[in-house]
């Protein structure tokens, strides 16, 4: 799996939902981006769609509904993670992750956030979170590699130096 660093910042508007979580050593939280309902009635049952799915790594909390709707993928400013943290304490040694372009409810707290585009079935696992190599290499990202964010805290590499998951 070829990973590039990507950018946070990015909106997408398609309708998203918490599809897979794991919690404890190598949790993470995976959120799949569904094409509109027009466009799954007119597709065949069988069809692959154009899906986005985002992985949140070695999360530690989650808040949001399972369906989050349009996504805004960003870091907070400075005052909305102070906000946060009034909230629910120190967020040390992990990244703060908000969901939506101005709201703090909606966020993760992971290490980090890997997302990619595929051509799958909607009910398909998603190669984020496949456990071995061949559910990793099933099927390619679309237009882009995976790209990740792991910044500005990196607790070490969720990936070996030959580009494979080592979750």
């Amino acid at each position: 799996m070829t990973l590039v660093r990507g950018k946070l910042g990015f909106t997408d508007p398609r309708s998203f939902s918490l599809i897979g979580y794991r919690h404890g050593g190598h949790g993470y939280a995976l959120f799949r981006g569904f094409p509109s309902p027009a466009e799954i009635e007119d597709s065949h049952s069988d069809s692959e769609f154009r899906l986005l799915d985002i992985c949140f790594r070695n999360i530690e909390r989650i808040s949001c509904w399972a369906g989050v709707g349009p996504v805004h993928l960003r870091h907070p400013t400075d005052d909305e993670k102070a906000t946060i943290q009034a909230r629910i304490g120190p967020t040390h040694n992990t990244n703060v992750y908000l969901l939506k372009p101005d709201s703090i409810e909606e966020y993760v707290l992971a290490s980090a956030v890997y997302w990619a585009e595929y051509d799958l079935a909607l009910t398909a696992p998603s190669p984020l979170v496949a456990e071995d190599e061949e559910g990793r290499t099933a099927h390619s990202p679309v237009g882009q590699p995976v790209q990740f964010v792991d910044q500005p805290w990196t607790p070490y590499s969720l990936f070996n130096s030959t580009g494979t998951t080592t979750a």
